[in-house]
């Protein structure tokens, strides 16, 4: 009997503990009636390194369309490119429906020198007249794991200057990326994430 206030303070320390260290996996935006659900803790995917978050969040939001492009060559990534844009889909649309806007998404990747459109069918290389997300991963080409503008696009298509890479060098790192884009569409800074600490 002498220890059950020892065992008592223990628990409730482990308790409060767990409570604490519990991951921040949904956010709510005042005025939104949807909760945003992130694969992985945002604490860790606000830290995702990113540049020109503001003209890469403008790209999403002030657009009407967005091209979506890929190496198709590696099954592996395939199956992450589609976890990661779901995941990423998943917010988005919500956000865009709250905020009264829509997006379309044209989708292309390219084995080789050829090039497919979204039925699988060979096309010409294409000319991306709107924004464009690249997304790169572990066998596809990521040097790094982090949401950037470049003015590169692959095989040298012309995207205007308005190209994000997403890119992961693993299945984590590249979902973590995703939650980061959509942490950024959704306009959460990392100073608002750290006061839900």
């Amino acid at each position: 009997m002498k220890y059950a206030p020892i065992l008592l303070m223990l628990t409730l320390s482990l308790v409060a503990g767990c409570v604490q260290d519990q991951p921040l996996k949904e956010i709510v935006i005042p005025g939104h009636n949807v909760v945003y659900l992130f694969t992985y803790d945002v604490r860790e995917s606000i830290k995702v390194a990113s540049d020109n978050e503001k003209a890469i969040r403008s790209l999403f939001t002030e657009s009407s369309s967005m091209n979506i492009i890929y190496e198709g060559s590696s099954s592996r990534d395939n199956a992450y490119f589609i976890v990661a844009l779901t995941n990423i889909g998943n917010k988005l649309r919500p956000y865009l429906e709250n905020t009264g806007r829509s997006l379309d998404f044209n989708y292309y990747y390219y084995i080789g020198d050829y090039w497919y459109n979204s039925t699988d069918e060979i096309i010409g290389k294409p000319n991306l007249t709107t924004p464009t997300l690249v997304l790169k991963g572990p066998e596809t080409g990521a040097t790094e794991t982090s949401v950037k503008l470049s003015e590169q696009t692959p095989l040298g298509v012309n995207a205007l200057n308005n190209t994000i890479v997403l890119q992961g060098t693993s299945y984590r790192n590249l979902t973590l990326a995703a939650d980061k884009l959509s942490l950024i569409i959704l306009d959460v800074t990392q100073e608002q994430v750290e006061q839900k600490k």
